[in-house]
């Protein structure tokens, strides 16, 4: 009994703490996914001369 309560407000600590993370990562996939492609040119670097 004593075990079941812990784990309960263990768990309820940790989902407080990770929902926001999740439903944050859950909302940029679904903005990346739904995004418009965009075919950009490849990125000069003018700093770089490795080519």
């Amino acid at each position: 009994m004593l075990g079941a309560l812990i784990y309960g407000v263990l768990s309820a600590v940790v989902d407080v703490y990770l929902t926001p993370y999740l439903n944050l990562s859950t909302c940029r996939f679904y903005q990346l996914a739904t995004a418009p492609q965009v075919n950009e040119p490849p990125h000069f670097d003018s700093w770089n001369d490795n080519f």
